[in-house]
Formats: C-alpha cells, structure tokens, sequence
C-alpha cells in the first residue's frame, strides 16, 4: 500500500497513514528523506486515568491503527488543557498531578487534531479505630463518586471482649452516617469503628443516615439481645415512617419502630437522617 506520493514538480501526497522513504536525485547527488503520514485521529491511552491526591501520571497518546517513531513524536506539539485545575493539574508535557477529588476532562489538541480523557480523582478514607496504643488508621482510596464495592471491603477489628461491633460511623460514638461498602464517596472522609458494651436485654444497632433517592428508605435494621443476633418477623417486626424526604440539617426525622414478637414484647425506636443529593 503505497504511504505517500510525488510529483515531478516536488510535490508530496499523503496517501495513507505510515512511514516511507522518498530519494531525491539531482545529477549525480542523491538524498534520502524520511516521510511519516499521520493518521487523522490520535486519542489517549487510557478513557479514563484513576489517581490519588498528589499522585502524578503521564498521558501517553496513541495514534490509531499505526506506531509513531518516538523522536517524530516528540515534534508534534501537543497541547493539554483540565478542564478543573481544582481537581487535576496537567503540564505541557502531558503530565497530570491529582489535586483533590473529583472528575474533570482533560482536552489535548496537536495538528489540527484533538482527543479527550477523564480523569477520577479518589477520596482519601481514613478508617480510624481507637485502641489502648492510639489511634490506628488505615487508609482506602475509593474513586469518586463510587463505592468501595467488594473489591475493596471495609475491615471488620479485632473483637474487643464484652464488646460487639457495630460498624464504621462518621461520629466515633456512633453517630452521623454509617459507611459500608456500598457507600458512594465525593469527598475525603473519617470513619470511626464503633464497638457497644454488651448487656442483656432488646437493643437495636444504630442506624446511619441515608442519602435521598426519591423513593421510600427501608434500612436493614440490626436487632440484638445481649450477643445474641434475633431474627426479623420470629423475634421482633419493623415498620417505617417519615422515610421518603430529605431531613432538615442536623437532624434525624426517619423513624424505624421494632417491635419484639415470640418471645420479645416492648417497642423501641430509631432514627436515622436522610442527607439531600
């Protein structure tokens, strides 16, 4: 397939994207140039490029169905613009640095020719568990506006005598919201194990507040006594109220109302906060 052609006068015709050679010849004087035909779309190597805060990459650009020699490469003039300098910085050598999260565009142009990547930058999520020693802390970068999902659970600690866990909460008492896996993240975030004392008798396990959907929140509700896990509709039922719109700042208007059956009786109550979107 031929890569390009000449005329008798000089001149040259892209023909087809690759490398080829073309002599020139005059008299007795002959000289070889190199001719690369570009291909009319380049893109970046990767949709989208995942960082961490402060994490820096490279974009590499790939021109399609061909392979640019290097030094060629490096007389493109290529031009890299974010879209959110707040998320993302990039350089005019294509290099990004993560700044805090969030999603953002980046644009790069070069010949006339342009191309487009995502980048995500994580929410750092500091899980915190108090112990005799300090605070220990482990830390999860999940993308923004994602989950951590199964691959990347959050830890269940050590078990603490006379304790149970009750999970990882915004407030080290318990409180505020309640992160799971299934938790979506736009921010950096502190999570707090939270253990309960143990003691005999109905207890039900805190519940975090839960982000508005429109639809009517029904949380799985934890129910113990004492150690002892029960067990929904044989050892208590639940009901739901005021569990649909958004909460006021600050509080928890949701109600979640269990009441022990079988061998249980009383009713207790408890509340949760639906955050707005």
């Amino acid at each position: 397939e031929k890569i390009a052609t000449v005329s008798a006068k000089g001149v040259l015709t892209a023909v087809a994207p690759g490398i080829t050679k073309l002599t020139l010849t005059v008299g007795a004087y002959s000289q070889s140039i190199r001719v690369v035909v570009l291909p009319k779309t380049f893109a970046a190597e990767q949709d989208v490029y995942y960082l961490k805060a402060t994490q820096e990459q490279k974009i590499n650009v790939n021109f399609e169905n061909a392979s640019i020699p290097e030094d060629v490469m490096e007389l493109l003039s290529f031009t890299y613009e974010s879209d959110n300098t707040q998320v993302v910085k990039v350089s005019n050598e294509g290099i990004l640095t993560a700044v805090s999260p969030g999603e953002t565009t980046i644009r790069i142009t070069a010949q006339g020719m342009s191309a487009t990547c995502k980048v995500n930058v994580a929410a750092n999520v500091s899980l915190v568990e108090k112990t005799a020693n300090g605070d220990k802390i482990t830390t999860l970068y999940i993308p923004y506006g994602q989950c951590a999902g199964e691959g990347q659970p959050f830890p269940v600690p050590a078990e603490r005598e006379g304790y149970a866990f009750m999970g990882w909460y915004e407030g080290a008492d318990g409180s505020g919201a309640q992160y799971t896996a299934d938790t979506v993240f736009y921010q950096n975030s502190k999570a707090y194990a939270y253990f309960r004392k143990m003691t005999e008798g109905f207890f039900v396990k805190p519940i975090g507040d839960m982000r508005y959907t429109g639809a009517a929140l029904k949380p799985e509700v934890w129910v113990y006594d004492g150690a002892k896990q029960l067990e929904l509709n044989k050892d208590y039922k639940v009901s739901y109220k005021y569990n649909k719109d958004a909460s006021p700042a600050g509080k928890k208007t949701a109600v979640v109302t269990v009441k022990g059956i079988g061998n249980y009786s009383g009713t207790q109550k408890v509340y949760f906060g639906i955050l707005p979107v």
